[in-house]
């Protein structure tokens, strides 16, 4: 039996240690790939190993794994696609012929750029910078042979300069006026992000404008709701062919009920295309003096649209039994859906059976899907409720709305967002496009109820999951989400205090010398922590070279600025040699030092303490002489 040392384990990593450099990139990507990826990234250098190179096949072998992996995600017009082609190149790039590892700095950059294309965000933008920093280091050295030497680095000097940047941007960053962020806040993401107010089946149109998955809200609560939480944006009532649209309603609602109230507070907002805010509970009203109303269907509407992504909106929502909604049951008769209804209805005792008959018939016979839908353009919601029996929320609130109206009860489509990922270090929810949901408000013997005929759907999509399931009591996250959630709420933090300074403090008595101490550090927290990487490894050198060879190192450096040319490790032989015959006080002294400092590394003396203090005395009287 093979008993696997630590020393083996050691050495192993000493050869192979790009695999470690690679990890940060591959574990930022993580989130946004499937999870085979990661396996498949160390099933590709275990193929890699310098052994297997030596067969003929190696190459084919190679390639053909990379092919059956990219085949497993397809979309090649995706991002993901090529992302997963650049990590999957990574450990081929580093066991190949010194021409081809070249390519290994290209797709770092590629890698490191392509994190942003996910995640631009500040805390990500720091990591990235000292992680390539480190790479481009170990690259070199890796490359071209050429050993950085920490002792060469004059670290007060680097101290006072980092300092100095500090305190000069953080001045200018509190005493110069700001312009607004919108430029800003729209680099990372296209310039119409957000809900839109109507549904429109003759344009295949989704009700989020979106190309790619983006956070679209980031809503901070006291504690985490003991419910599924429905986050509404718009109530679209009127409806005209193919198309769902939203009606001007009146302010005019019912008296906000002084118990069942919840607070909350939106402290991200990228929606910059809807003018209605999320709401939690059946009415809702700003607690600020910005201009907005509340309708009868419960939408909180801005009168202008944000200035910026961080302006924060503190909202007080109400639940209440004796809520009123718009009673609307017209709709396009030329559906054949109306004359399925009807029958359906007749045999049924109530509206509540039907209700839960249109429920059950969605779960026995249809199932979820997002792609692949391609459904008759004259008939939409007809085809997807007769031929397909496969759609997404957009068509379920729709067939059930028309189902419902058919029969004289009046209903309506509701669109905003289901669910969310809670973060429990900053106690607020995140709300992606990928939450962006439709159900049903409908008047059932005479009372206002919610309606989701898609909560016990099954995905028949891969990837496809239903929202609705998400965050309850029971949900639980493994480590790495657990780090992720951590990392996100720093982010946030961060990004608060930076972007949102001078917007919020805009006068003197919410101005405090504990928010500029705070804005400070943050703007210094990249050069704080790549001095606290530098200090480290010079604290801790010990961990790779003893201090005989420290002290050899600093002679090297000495000699050097005396303008003797030292490079190889046989140099202080090479020096001793080429002074021969030269004689003085000073040579001698040369001489001597080296002669000690060779006999410790080949063993020809003891490393004792006295030895190595006689030597750092010989050097101190050295440099006397110069």
């Amino acid at each position: 039996m093979t008993i696997i040392k630590l020393s083996d384990i050691w050495q192993w990593s000493k050869n192979n240690y790009l695999f470690f450099v690679f990890l940060p990139v591959i574990f930022l990507h993580l989130p946004n790939l499937p999870q085979w990826v990661f396996l498949a990234y160390l099933v590709a250098w275990v193929i890699a190993l310098p052994k297997l190179q030596s067969q003929k096949l190696f190459r084919i072998f190679y390639f053909i794994f990379i092919v059956g992996c990219l085949f497993l995600y397809k979309e090649i017009i995706h991002a993901e696609f090529w992302v997963i082609l650049l990590i999957l190149l990574l450990p081929i790039t580093y066991f190949s012929d010194s021409q081809e590892r070249s390519l290994l700095l290209s797709l770092i950059s590629f890698l490191s750029a392509s994190i942003f294309i996910f995640t631009p965000d500040f805390i990500i933008a720091v990591f990235v910078f000292m992680w390539v920093n480190c790479f481009l280091v170990l690259y070199v050295h890796n490359r071209y042979g050429y050993r950085f030497k920490l002792l060469n680095i004059n670290f007060k000097k680097i101290i006072l300069f980092v300092l100095g940047i500090c305190i000069l941007t953080a001045s200018l960053f509190i005493l110069i006026p700001r312009f607004q962020l919108t430029a800003i806040a729209g680099i990372n993401q296209p310039s119409k992000v957000g809900m839109l107010n109507y549904l429109d089946f003759d344009k295949k149109q989704n009700i989020f404008n979106a190309e790619e998955v983006i956070d679209v809200y980031k809503i901070k609560l006291d504690n985490k709701v003991n419910f599924i939480p429905y986050w509404k944006t718009g109530v679209l009532t009127l409806n005209i062919g193919n198309k769902w649209i939203s009606k001007k309603e009146s302010d005019n609602i019912p008296s906000m009920p002084k118990e069942d109230k919840l607070q909350y507070t939106i402290i991200e907002n990228r929606d910059n295309i809807n003018f209605s805010l999320p709401v939690l509970g059946d009415y809702a009203k700003l607690k600020t003096q910005l201009p907005s109303s509340t309708n009868q269907n419960g939408e909180l509407i801005l009168k202008k649209l944000p200035k910026n992504n961080y302006q924060k909106y503190e909202i007080e929502s109400f639940f209440s039994s004796q809520i009123q909604r718009t009673e609307n049951i017209k709709f396009n008769s030329a559906f054949d859906l109306v004359s399925w209804s009807r029958e359906k209805y007749a045999l049924v005792k109530s509206e509540n059976e039907f209700v839960d008959y249109l429920n059950n018939y969605f779960r026995e016979n249809f199932t979820y899907a997002l792609e692949n839908l391609n459904f008759d353009k004259n008939h939409p919601i007809d085809s997807f409720f007769f031929d397909f029996k496969r759609g997404y929320c957009t068509h379920y609130a729709t067939a059930t709305v028309i189902a419902l109206r058919a029969n004289n009860i009046p209903a309506n489509i509701v669109i905003g967002y289901v669910g969310g990922e809670w973060n429990n270090f900053g106690q607020y929810y995140k709300l992606t496009s990928k939450n962006a949901h439709a159900w049903v408000e409908a008047k059932i013997n005479g009372e206002w109820i919610k309606i989701d005929p898609t909560a016990n759907l099954t995905a028949s999509d891969e990837g496809t999951i239903n929202l609705s399931n998400m965050n309850l009591d029971g949900f639980e996250v493994n480590l790495y989400q657990t780090i992720a959630l951590y990392f996100d709420y720093i982010n946030t933090s961060l990004t608060d205090q930076i972007l949102d300074y001078g917007y919020t403090n805009t006068n003197k008595d919410s101005f405090n010398s504990k928010a500029l101490l705070k804005l400070i550090l943050t703007i210094a927290v990249p050069g704080v922590i790549l001095l606290a990487l530098l200090l480290l490894f010079k604290n801790f050198s010990f961990l790779f070279d003893n201090k005989y060879q420290r002290l050899e190192e600093k002679w090297r450096i000495i000699l050097i600025s005396q303008g003797y040319v030292i490079h190889e490790e046989s140099s202080l032989e090479r020096l001793n040699h080429s002074l021969k015959g030269r004689k003085n006080k000073k040579i001698a002294k040369l001489k001597e030092i080296n002669d000690r400092l060779l006999d410790l590394r080949y063993g020809l003396a003891q490393k004792t303490t006295r030895e190595y203090e006689r030597i750092k005395i010989l050097i101190n009287e050295f440099k006397s002489l110069s």
